[in-house]
Formats: structure tokens, C-alpha cells, sequence
């Protein structure tokens, strides 16, 4: 049960999350990848199929071409791009507070709080790409996977495998994420010792199977031997083997680690080294589980922030 003070909290996050993603979200111009978005979201149900008949090996699913193009003709982009991952964007911060009660109670809230200010997170709430709409369904589906463990309830597999069927048919990259998931068989939930039969497992993983097999036959059955590419970018990277000077590969060097450490390298470094120091000022029987919260907490935000401000 949520107490009186949980509901307010969780209230004032969703209406200062939104606050934040939905300042200004329209006001930014359009930058490649929401271009390629807005080509892609132009055809109707009938003429993606025919366009994935011809090319099978286009790097992403149509699911979230589709959901967009419920928004055409896009008579303002930089706003009918952007309203789906805005809506999903914002429930995703209700969505992380059930997610991590399931794990513990005291960490819903400092979760929810951290994703509601989350600059990372905010910025891709308004970017017209899938990825806020990704994250929105794995959460929902670890969510009702857990309350399976929890519960041994075999309807919240029928949920689960069409969430996973979602993250599948909306981006590829989501396939390591379901097959990873299946660790959660092996996570004690302490209560009465219960464990999933095998037969869950099967269940789960037949449904999504049974959802996904359309699509991977639709497209094994257009592929003729069609390059893996996306048909929009037709520019030539060229060969990693061909730098004709050394100053090219240091100053591709130099511009990978000017970006990479001085955001995610500085947050990367920055929670083993304080969680090392923590441990080993605290003897292991005693260590502070509400501290040790607050500070991975504290380097979540600090590495979403310095990967993506937004000031």
C-alpha cells in the first residue's frame, strides 16, 4: 500500500518531470537521426510492409514508425515527432517507482526522483527516436516479470511476452535486453521460498516466440541477399585502415577522449572509487545499505548529467 506522503512525492515527480520534458521540446530544430524519423514515419501500415518487403535489412522495426505516424502529415516536426516519447518519457518515472518497489521499498523513491531530474533522460524525452518509448516497455516488462516471481501468477507472462514483443518489433538492439532478462529466473523473492516451475519458462518464452516469429519469417522470406545498411545514409565511411596520416588517428583520438572521459569516463571512475572507499571504511556485516543506496543514487545522476547536460 502507498502511504499518504509516497503519493504526494510520486505526484509532484510526474508534474515536475513533465515540467522538464515538456519545456521547450518543441522549440529545438530537427537533427539527423529525428530527419531519418521523419522519413521513416511517413508511410501508412500497408506501404511500410512494402517497404521492408524490398528492404528486409533495414537496421530498425516499424513498430515505432508506426505509432508516429498516427501524427502525420507532421504539419510541425519538432512537435509530432516528439510527443511520443514525451508521453512515455513521463510515465516512466511512475513506471521506475513500481519497478523498484518490487525489488525494495526503500529505493522507489530515491529512484524516481533520480529518473524525474534525470538531464539524461529528459533530453531523450524529447528527441524523436525510440529510445524513450524502449525504456518505458522494459521497465513495464521487468516490472510485471517480477510480479510473476513474486506472485507465480501465469497472466503477467501474457504481459511480459507482448512487452517483449514490442521492444522487439520497435529496435533490434533490444534482443541482448530479453535474452539478459532471463536471469531474473534465478532472483529470490523470499517469499515462502517459491521458485517459477519450468513450465513459466517455457510459457514466456513461447509467447514471445510466437509474437516475433511473423515479423523474423516476413522478413526471411523477402531477404535476396540485400546489404545491411540503412538506405538513407549513403555516405562512405571508408576503411579503418585507411589513414593516410597519423595526425588523423590522433586527432580522432583526441576528440573521442575529450568526450568520452570528461563526462562518462569522470562518472565511470567516480562510483568504483567511492564505492571501494566505502566498503572498506565499513566492515561488510555493517555496511550501511541506506548510505551505499544514496550513493549509487548520487553517481547515477551525476553520470546522466555529465553524459547529457542540458544547460
Amino acid at each position: 500500500m502507498m502511504t499518504r506522503k509516497e503519493i504526494i512525492i510520486l505526484f509532484l515527480c510526474l508534474l515536475v518531470g513533465f515540467s522538464l520534458r515538456f519545456y521547450h521540446f518543441d522549440k529545438k530544430s530537427l537533427w539527423m537521426d529525428e530527419i531519418h524519423t521523419y522519413n521513416d514515419s511517413r508511410d501508412d501500415f500497408r506501404n511500410q510492409l512494402k517497404f521492408y518487403k524490398n528492404s528486409p535489412t533495414f537496421l530498425h522495426p516499424p513498430l515505432f514508425f508506426i505509432l508516429t505516424h498516427q501524427f502525420y502529415p507532421f504539419t510541425k516536426p519538432e512537435r509530432d515527432l516528439r510527443i511520443i516519447p514525451l508521453i512515455f518519457g513521463t510515465l516512466s518515472i511512475l513506471t521506475i517507482y513500481f519497478l523498484a518497489k518490487q525489488f525494495s521499498p526503500h529505493i522507489a523513491i530515491p529512484c524516481t526522483v533520480s529518473l524525474a531530474f534525470m538531464a539524461y533522460h529528459i533530453s531523450l524525452s524529447q528527441d524523436g527516436r525510440s529510445y524513450a518509448f524502449l525504456m518505458f516497455i522494459g521497465m513495464a516488462s521487468i516490472y510485471f516479470f517480477m510480479r510473476h516471481l513474486n506472485t507465480l501468477r501465469k497472466r503477467y507472462l501474457i504481459v511480459v511476452g507482448v512487452l517483449f514483443a514490442f521492444l522487439f518489433h520497435t529496435s533490434y538492439s533490444s534482443i541482448p535486453f530479453i535474452v539478459l532478462s532471463q536471469l531474473l529466473w534465478f532472483y529470490q523473492t523470499n517469499q515462502n521460498d517459491q521458485r517459477p516451475r519450468f513450465t513459466s519458462f517455457l510459457i514466456l518464452n513461447g509467447i514471445t516466440l510466437l509474437l516475433c516469429l511473423p515479423w523474423v519469417l516476413f522478413i526471411a522470406l523477402n531477404y535476396k541477399g540485400q546489404s545491411i545498411n540503412n538506405p538513407f545514409h549513403t555516405e562512405d565511411p571508408g576503411s579503418p585502415f585507411s589513414f593516410s596520416r597519423s595526425e588523423d588517428f590522433i586527432s580522432i583520438a583526441n576528440y573521442s577522449m575529450s568526450n568520452t572521459l570528461s563526462r562518462q569516463g569522470i562518472s565511470s571512475i567516480f562510483y568504483p572509487s567511492s564505492l571501494l572507499l566505502y566498503t572498506y571504511r565499513s566492515k561488510p556485516s555493517n555496511l550501511d545499505q541506506t548510505g551505499l543506496r544514496d550513493l549509487c543514487v548520487l553517481d547515477y545522476f551525476l553520470y546522466s548529467f555529465l553524459s547529457h547536460p542540458i544547460l
